[in-house]
């Protein structure tokens, strides 16, 4: 039997890791966030390409509320579910838009996660240290 190293498993060639953050987008499932909701996005925009957010709590005002604080940011997309779908169907729709948008390259995360500065830079980092093996 052949032993295989997990990066032999994924079907990306090696020639196709990211090679820069803009390449990244972040998919952000929301439901009734906090008002610092928007100093998290901002954190996410300086490690991303792109933030689809994904308001899964099915309510006209929440939606109104993230339109208000978003809607005038190329660099954030809207996705508004009518009802509350759960976090699953939150990130189906979200990956499904991003690769709409042409982004091969997708971090999940939810409205209370805060990123580290230069997280997305050791997940290229840590890709390409795959795919050189």
């Amino acid at each position: 039997m052949i032993q295989r190293k997990p990066y032999e498993s994924l079907s990306v060639s090696r020639d196709k890791w990211p090679s820069g953050m803009e390449e990244i987008c972040a998919v952000v499932t929301t439901y009734r966030p906090g008002d610092d909701l928007p100093e998290r996005i901002a954190g996410h925009l300086k490690q991303v390409g792109k933030v689809v957010l994904v308001d899964d709590g099915g309510c006209a005002a929440q939606s109104q509320r993230l339109s208000d604080w978003f809607g005038c940011y190329p660099e954030v997309v809207l996705c508004h579910h009518k009802e509350n779908r759960g976090i699953a169907a939150s990130l189906n729709s979200g990956v499904q838009m991003a690769r709409q948008l042409g982004y091969q390259w997708i971090l999940t995360l939810d409205d209370d996660t805060q990123l580290l500065p230069g997280a997305s830079r050791k997940l290229i980092d840590a890709w390409r240290e795959l795919a050189s093996h």
